[in-house]
């Protein structure tokens, strides 16, 4: 079941500006992960393009819906959460998400997403980000791709990798935003 709605015409503007990377390499590739710091300063880069893309003219990825159709379907595993959300049954969970509130002094200005943007799903070519792997495409908060590519980077390349990564980015997030957005990717199944 497909509860993300992948916006076809957000894909083919982060293509534009990306490319398909059809002659790229997965990120991922272990040989990659010995270029520290090279290769989370070209991860942060590659995001920050994502993100400078011009807004298509299309709605903003509706996360509530989202996370409440996974619910409804029973595809929200706390359990396999880390801690400290896997003590909390998924009601309980939604329910901290929705109630959460963002700090008034945070203004979201909605950016282009990839959209469960992680290492796997990032391509490489000549040491940048040259193309996404799957489906994806959305409008919404820099903080929801920041959240899953920073728990990426952590895991795959370390805390220290995580720096480079938001040095070349270029902004530091908002952390109560990303904590916010952290739980949100969880429901959505985007940080396994």
């Amino acid at each position: 079941m497909q509860f993300i709605p992948f916006n076809a015409t957000v894909e083919a503007t982060i293509v534009g500006v990306l490319g398909s990377g059809e002659d790229a390499v997965p990120a991922n590739r272990p040989d990659l992960h010995g270029d520290l710091p090279g290769l989370p300063a070209a991860l942060g880069r590659g995001a920050a393009r994502i993100h400078a893309v011009p807004l298509p003219d299309v709605e903003p990825f509706d996360i509530a819906s989202a996370i409440n159709a996974r619910q409804s379907a029973g595809l929200i595993k706390p359990s396999a959460m880390p801690e400290p959300y896997d003590r909390y049954d998924t009601e309980r969970l939604v329910e901290i998400w929705t109630e959460a509130e963002l700090p008034s002094t945070y203004t979201a200005e909605p950016v282009v997403l990839a959209g469960s943007l992680s290492i796997d799903r990032m391509l490489l070519a000549g040491g940048e980000l040259a193309g996404i792997a799957g489906s994806f495409g959305l409008v919404g908060d820099r903080h929801l791709d920041l959240a899953v590519l920073q728990h990426s980077v952590h895991r795959e390349l370390g805390a220290e990798a995580v720096f480079g990564f938001y040095e070349s980015y270029g902004e530091d997030p908002n952390i109560v935003a990303l904590d916010h957005f952290v739980l949100a990717a969880l429901l959505l199944g985007w940080i396994v």
